[in-house]
């Protein structure tokens, strides 16, 4: 990741690395569109958490607010895990075809 990332000014730089770096991740699991997707939501998430971190980084108080707050480290750490679980779902079901993993993850959250 950081040999992508670089020493860069660049506010998007970090977000591509992660997206690349996770991507290709997924394709060293095997190529297919199943872990192709896992690396990039994975990727996608560590955009999010870095986009996260820059922006309390910002707001002091509230980090060590947030940090000291057992219910958020509790809310922060079911997120954390069902956001994983939930893209396993990908390369479970069928890594070569995504509409069977799709069709699971809406029955999952109750749409469809």
């Amino acid at each position: 990741f950081l040999p992508m990332c670089g020493r860069s000014a660049s506010a998007v730089r970090p977000h591509l690395a992660a997206l690349r770096s996770m991507t290709l991740c997924g394709l060293w699991h095997a190529p297919n569109p199943g872990w192709v997707l896992w690396g990039l939501l994975h990727g996608a998430g560590l955009s999010v958490h870095q986009a996260w971190t820059v922006w309390l980084r910002k707001r002091f108080a509230l980090k060590k607010k947030l940090a000291a707050s057992i219910p958020v480290r509790v809310v922060a750490t079911a997120l954390t895990f069902h956001f994983v679980a939930l893209t396993w779902v990908f390369v479970a079901i069928d890594p070569w075809r995504l509409a069977p993993s799709v069709k699971y993850l809406g029955l999952l959250l109750g749409v469809g």
